[in-house]
């Protein structure tokens, strides 16, 4: 890889960094509007 492959793995590492926080982030987005379903569900059973 002629002294490029230090790059390349970075570029290879910081990619997959960026995946599995885009991973978590939209796993907390699904849980923060599950959780603001369930309020209103539950809002609707009390009327």
């Amino acid at each position: 890889m002629e002294g490029h492959g230090f790059y390349l793995a970075m570029s290879y590492g910081m990619a997959a960094v960026a995946i599995v926080v885009e991973l978590v982030a939209l796993a907390l987005g699904r849980a923060r509007a599950w959780k603001q379903v369930e309020e209103e569900r539950s809002l609707e059973a009390q009327d």
